[in-house]
């Protein structure tokens, strides 16, 4: 049934406006991922009179939220992951944006990133997060879609996206 919502939702995207949120807390040991999507009503409307049930949403971790901004009518499906160890959080860094083919494997061609890796030099107290941003190809769908990296410390250097305070880059992708 989430492999339904998820099909059925990345079909709407494609012709639809989505924006989408990744907000990362990066900690020497893993961290933690918020993940926003939100789509208008209209959008949730459709996919619940195609048989989605609201609570399927739930059943995959996603915790809805309605609300209104200029007249327009919005769902925002929230979703919070944490992650143990750099390594783990380095792997779903290079899965973002990734769509899923039908052995349900993650199809990095189409991730925002690729060869992420997290170092953490606890001796020189610095966390180094290396990679490259992959082109994409058709991103119409989205309005916007926005990936957020906190650091537990400030930024010294960083050569993507731009620095929104001493701890945090925004990337738009």
């Amino acid at each position: 049934t989430v492999a339904l919502i998820l099909t059925v939702l990345l079909m709407l995207t494609l012709v639809s406006c989505v924006r989408e949120v990744y907000d990362i807390d990066i900690t020497t040991n893993g961290g933690k991922v918020k993940q926003e999507e939100i789509i208008t009503k209209e959008i949730y409307d459709t996919l619940i009179s195609m048989g989605t049930d609201p609570s399927d949403f739930e059943a995959a971790g996603y915790e809805l939220s309605f609300y209104e901004d200029d007249g327009t009518e919005y769902v925002k499906a929230t979703l919070i992951e944490t992650f143990d160890t750099v390594e783990e959080l380095s792997a779903y860094l290079s899965s973002i944006g990734a769509g899923e083919n039908e052995d349900e494997n993650t199809d990095i061609a189409d991730a925002f990133f690729a060869d992420i890796k997290i170092e953490v030099d606890e001796e020189n107290n610095t966390i180094l997060i290396s990679g490259k941003v992959n082109e994409q190809e058709d991103v119409s769908a989205y309005s916007s879609c926005k990936v957020v990296l906190n650091f537990p410390g400030k930024v010294i250097e960083h050569n993507i996206g731009k620095k929104t305070n001493r701890n945090s880059i925004s990337i738009d992708m």
